[in-house]
């Protein structure tokens, strides 16, 4: 169990706090193969008794930052293609 601190965030969060979709944190976390620092309590999971992964909250900002720089770089989606 990790402490609540803000150093470690569910995907839940992380995803509402940074603007990003939760399922492309998820992706990336999983195809970058980042680690969970733990689990952290949150009130949505407790009545199943699970708690959730937390990931290094650095790492998951800087995940939203390099997503956002490619969205930059290579501009909106072209319709026509």
């Amino acid at each position: 169990m990790v402490e609540l601190d803000g150093k470690a965030w569910p995907l839940d969060f992380a995803a509402k706090h940074l603007g990003v979709s939760e399922e492309y944190l998820r992706v990336t976390v999983k195809e970058i193969g980042l680690e969970p620092v733990g689990t952290i309590r949150t009130a949505g999971f407790r009545r199943s008794g699970r708690q959730p992964r937390a990931y290094r909250a650095r790492a998951l900002v800087m995940i939203a930052e390099k997503a956002a720089e490619l969205r930059e770089e290579l501009g909106p989606p072209d319709p026509s293609a």
